[in-house]
Formats: C-alpha cells, structure tokens, sequence
C-alpha cells in the first residue's frame, strides 16, 4: 500500500473569476491534503456501548432500577432508604401506572404471600402520605387498609392498580432504588 493518498478536489460553485487565483487557491488545498498525516490503518470498529445505568440497574424510560434481591435480601423500611441513599438513589416513587405494570413484571417471581419491595412512600404523623422526595400522595394503589402501618410495599398481583399495602415500617422485605438514568443529546 502507498503511504500517500490523493483526493480530487473541485470548486464547483467558486466565486473566483481569475484564473490564477483559482489555480493558486487548488494547488494550495491540494498540497494541504497531500500532506496531511491520514492513517492507512484500519479504523477500529469496535464500539463502546454507553448505558444509561449502572451494571446491576435495569433502565426503564428515564430512570434506573435496582431491585435489591441478592445482596441485602431483607431489611426494614428505613435501612432499605439509607441504602437506596447510599448508591446515590432513593426509594422508588411510582409516578405513574406505567411504572406500577413495570414494577410488577420485574418483581413477580421473587416474593411470598407476605412479603413485597418497600418503596418510598411513608405516613407522616399528620397521617398522610408523602414521597421520599416530600411530595403528597395522591391517589394510589392500594390493595389493603392503607392505615395498617406507616410504610409502603408493593406486592405483585395480577391487577398492578391494587398492589400497594400499608405494613409496619420494622418489617423486613426487600426495596427497590431509583435514580435518574444518564441521558445524551440528541444528535
């Protein structure tokens, strides 16, 4: 292979009516792709894949999940939000039906009659409902009596608008975190 490489060059539309001018402008252009430094090598196809979330984070529109299954199988409502804080997350907010089916889908196979994932909603002693990011609930979906305890999990089920229930903040089951997921411009 030549170590040099040639491009042809035109000026169609070139606004330049003298000749010589013309000439002078190409040929320099000319030895400027001439002597360019353009590598004969390969250009590597490989790709860099940049995730939206962090491995162990499942993606969903513009937020990122862990669903703490493994690691930490159990903990109470509170340790659950002090580990979500810990990895830069909260409590998951379920903002809309949407993330409810979501939710569900994910979460399905990996709990009992008992047990659900606490996410962030909790009672004040005022006794309303707030989001960990101090928002009032409104709405819900709840399956129970929302007044049996201080606390929120969700409890898969066929109807994702009846699966939430109010349970005692010291019970331990599993949680879920939530943060936002990176986002790129659009090019």
């Amino acid at each position: 292979m030549d170590d040099e490489s040639y491009a042809n060059i035109v000026f169609a539309n070139s606004p330049e009516k003298n000749p010589k001018v013309q000439e002078q402008r190409e040929d320099t252009v000319y030895a400027e792709v001439k002597t360019a430094d353009i590598s004969s090598q390969p250009i590597s196809t490989e790709e860099r894949i940049c995730n939206p979330c962090q491995n162990g984070w499942k993606n969903y529109m513009s937020s990122c999940y862990k669903f703490q299954m493994t690691d930490f199988p159990w903990t109470t409502w509170n340790k659950g939000k002090t580990n979500c804080s810990q990895l830069g997350a909260h409590l998951v907010i379920i903002d809309t039906k949407e993330e409810q089916e979501y939710i569900n889908n994910h979460t399905r196979y990996y709990y009992d009659d008992f047990h659900g994932y606490w996410f962030g909603l909790s009672k004040s002693h005022a006794g309303k409902w707030h989001w960990v990011n101090g928002s009032e609930l409104n709405g819900g979906n709840w399956k129970d009596n929302r007044d049996d305890g201080n606390c929120a999990m969700t409890m898969p089920s066929s109807d994702p608008s009846r699966s939430w229930a109010a349970k005692n903040c010291a019970m331990e089951n599993r949680w879920i975190c939530e943060t936002e997921a990176l986002h790129w411009p659009q090019g």
